[in-house]
C-alpha cells in the first residue's frame, strides 16, 4: 500500500511528464522504485530467510528462462519440421526431375544415332544421284552432239537431193547441164 502510494505521489509531480517522454529514464525510475523497497527489507532479514528469498529467486528465473527457451525450442522444433518435409518434396521432386532427364537424353542420344545413321544413308545418296546426273549430262550432251551432226548431215543430204531432183527435171530437155552438176556439187560440198 506504501509503495503505491509513493508512486502515486511520485507520478502527480512533474517528474511523471518528463519520466513519459523518455523511455531510459522511465526504466531506470522503475528499477529504482522496484529495487528500494528490497534493500528495506533485506535489512530485516535473517541469514537464512534471504538464502530462502535467493532460491526463490532463482527458481522464478529458471521458470521464466524455461517458459522463453521452450518456446523458441518449440519454434526452433516446428521450423525443423517444416524445413525437412520442404526438404523431402524438394529432394524427390529433384530425382523425378533427373531419372526424367536421364531418360530424355537416352532417347535423345538413341535418335541422334539413327539421324547419324539416316544422314551417311542420306549422304551416300546424293553423291550417287550427283554422279547419275553427270552421267545423264555427258549422255545427253553426246546425244545433243549426235542429233545436230544427224541433222546437218540430213540437211545436206536434203539439199543434194533438191538439186538432184532440179538437175533430173531438166536432164531430158539439154538445157544447161553442165551448170546443174556444177551447181549441185557445190551444194554437196556445203
Amino acid at each position: 500500500w506504501l509503495k503505491a502510494a509513493r508512486v502515486r505521489t511520485i507520478c502527480n509531480n512533474e517528474l511523471c511528464s518528463v519520466l513519459m517522454k523518455r523511455p531510459i529514464l522511465l526504466a531506470v525510475a522503475s528499477f529504482f522504485w522496484q529495487t528500494v523497497p528490497l534493500f528495506a527489507r533485506r535489512l530485516d532479514q535473517t541469514p537464512m530467510s534471504k538464502v530462502v528469498e535467493l532460491l526463490i529467486d532463482l527458481s522464478h528465473t529458471i521458470e521464466t528462462d524455461g517458459v522463453t527457451e521452450q518456446k523458441s525450442y518449440d519454434n526452433y522444433a516446428c521450423w525443423c519440421e517444416e524445413t525437412l518435409v520442404r526438404k523431402v518434396r524438394e529432394i524427390n521432386e529433384a530425382k523425378a526431375t533427373i531419372t526424367k532427364t536421364e531418360m530424355e537424353m537416352k532417347e535423345l542420344n538413341a535418335d541422334l544415332g539413327a539421324l547419324g545413321a539416316d544422314i551417311e544413308h542420306l549422304k551416300k545418296g546424293i553423291a550417287a544421284n550427283q554422279q547419275a546426273q553427270r552421267e545423264a549430262v555427258e549422255i545427253r550432251d553426246k546425244e545433243v552432239a549426235d542429233y545436230n551432226d544427224q541433222k546437218l548431215e540430213s540437211e545436206q543430204c536434203i539439199g543434194a537431193l533438191e538439186q538432184a531432183i532440179k538437175v533430173l527435171t531438166g536432164a531430158g530437155t539439154g538445157k544447161k547441164v553442165l551448170g546443174n552438176i556444177q551447181e549441185a556439187q557445190l551444194l554437196s560440198v556445203a
